[in-house]
């Protein structure tokens, strides 16, 4: 996957790409990020990772996080996923 930053250093990562790691077909990543169903944080690395970014991207139960390296290649990647909640409901 190729990651790449605008003119504010935020980075850009390709709806395809993001898409095969969920599963879903471009068309479907599009939807859902119109949507506001897609969810992305990046936390910035200090200490002894300086110069390193957590990218997190969510969509419903599924999380995509990768760890990107100052020269913008992914040091490590994982697929998350949180287990359903139990709901409790009044009679």
């Amino acid at each position: 996957m190729k990651i790449e930053t605008d003119s504010n250093g935020d980075f850009i990562l390709d709806a395809e790409a993001i898409a095969s790691r969920f599963g879903i077909s471009p068309d479907a990543m599009r939807h859902h990020l119109k949507r506001g169903a897609v969810v992305s944080v990046v936390e910035k690395g200090t200490g002894l990772d300086d110069g390193k970014s957590r990218l997190s991207v969510r969509l419903g139960n599924r999380t995509w996080r990768a760890v990107v390296g100052p020269d913008l290649r992914i040091l490590d990647e994982e697929q998350l996923w949180a287990s359903k909640k139990h709901v409790r409901s009044r009679c």
